[in-house]
């Protein structure tokens, strides 16, 4: 059941991934020519000037005369957010959509249960999103190795990509839970992408506020902020977090997509 998803979901797949590949390119390559051109320097001289609170609500804001800084400001500091809306929505149309259509009826009517359906389509979305992080990480690397960053340096630089992936696993497990609560598509879309904004907004309150490290730890953007991927420094707690809170998420949307049998 895995592989017929994944194969009915191919084009979009490789679409993604050509997409995702080429804005990585094109973000390394980036790197030489803001590097040269003098831009991160006159960068790094407007950040020195901004209040710290300014900073840590976007989690620090980096240099971009280094390519860990550079990478930081132009692709994680948004790129989470647009991996896990789509997450939700891969989730979404999986589970709300295909009801809605009528899809999902056609396909119980085969011998395929809605506990094999819902762990099928849980997993092949995982491993869709992995592909779409490998395509970046690919893309990233290779066009720091245009710009003649050294091998080492644009790995690592190329490996802090996968650091959004448990974030995002996280959020596709909110997108199961949505679509199995909601029977219409633009419901279970509006809950998921609501909780995402709501976590990310925690996190960022506890990034300004001085007492905020509490609320640090109950959102998986705050974990993310605490991990450093590029110097090889895995953070188990945040690894740990987002996969527990995104099985317990898909776990309850399991009970209550198997419980419309019922």
């Amino acid at each position: 059941m895995i592989g017929v998803l994944l194969r009915s979901r191919r084009g979009a797949t490789i679409a993604w991934a050509v997409g995702i590949f080429l804005f990585g390119l094109l973000i390394g390559i980036a790197f030489q020519t803001i590097s040269t051109a003098g831009d991160g320097a006159a960068y790094d001289e407007l950040v020195d000037g901004l209040p710290d609170a300014v900073k840590e609500a976007f989690g620090g804001v980096g240099s971009l005369s280094t390519v860990e800084g550079f990478i930081r400001v132009e692709v994680t500091s948004y790129l989470p957010l647009v991996f896990s809306v789509l997450a939700i929505s891969m989730a979404s149309k999986s589970l709300a959509a295909a009801q809605e259509t009528g899809l999902l009826d056609h396909l119980l009517a085969r011998p395929v249960t809605r506990t094999r359906y819902y762990s099928a389509a849980f997993i092949a979305h995982a491993l869709e999103l992995m592909i779409l992080h490998v395509a970046g990480m690919l893309g990233v690397g290779l066009g720091l190795l245009l710009s003649g960053v050294e091998v080492r340096t644009a790995y690592a630089a190329a490996f802090i990509l996968l650091e959004m992936y448990p974030l995002v696993f996280c959020f596709l497990g909110v997108g199961m839970l949505a679509g199995a609560l909601a029977s219409r598509n633009g419901l279970a879309m509006g809950v998921g992408i609501s909780l995402l904004v709501a976590s990310f907004l925690v996190a960022l309150v506890g990034r300004i506020w001085a007492d905020g490290d509490l609320l640090q730890w109950v959102t998986p953007f705050g974990y993310m902020d605490r991990s450093d991927w590029f110097h090889g420094e895995l953070d188990l707690w945040y690894v740990a977090f987002c996969t527990l809170v995104g099985g317990a998420a898909g776990s309850g949307g399991l009970l209550r997509f198997t419980a419309k049998d019922l």
